[in-house]
């Protein structure tokens, strides 16, 4: 089978407002003093702040293993482990709590005794049936 991979969807118009209003204080700082060292690094703060944000738009994925496991990773953030026999159901959620989902098209997978987590698939159809696969149990509404 393989472990199968599925990248986070990302809503781009969500982070806009983010990327103009870093975008705007990195430039600030020189529009208002000139090249000085504070400039510099109220500028850095804002540009690396950026760069992390497009590193988590990167690093946002789910695997499906071999072992029957799904994997979510979010950059260093977010290592999480779930048993996929545990999973007893996935339904559609546009919940905006902080999750690893760069989307708000969100599934919510609920696992274990009362856990849940945030999902935000590229293709939600082929991740759920890559589920079912290992756990026909699994209900679902999409």
């Amino acid at each position: 089978m393989g472990t199968k991979v599925f990248k986070s969807k990302v809503d781009f118009w969500l982070f806009a407002p983010v990327f103009a209003i870093l975008a705007y204080t990195s430039v600030l700082p020189f529009w208002k003093s000139g090249f000085s060292t504070d400039a510099l690094i109220a500028s850095s703060v804002s540009v690396s702040s950026a760069v992390f944000v497009i590193h988590l738009f990167k690093t946002t994925v789910y695997r499906i293993t071999d072992n029957g496991r799904l994997s979510v990773k979010c950059s260093f953030l977010i290592n999480e482990d779930i048993l996929v026999s545990d999973i007893k159901e996935i339904h559609k959620s546009h919940n905006p709590l902080s999750s690893p989902a760069m989307s708000l098209d969100r599934i919510k997978v609920i696992y274990g005794n009362d856990h849940y987590i945030l999902l935000s698939p590229e293709d939600k159809r082929l991740f759920v049936a890559e589920l079912l696969k290992i756990n026909p149990k699994i209900k679902y509404t999409l």
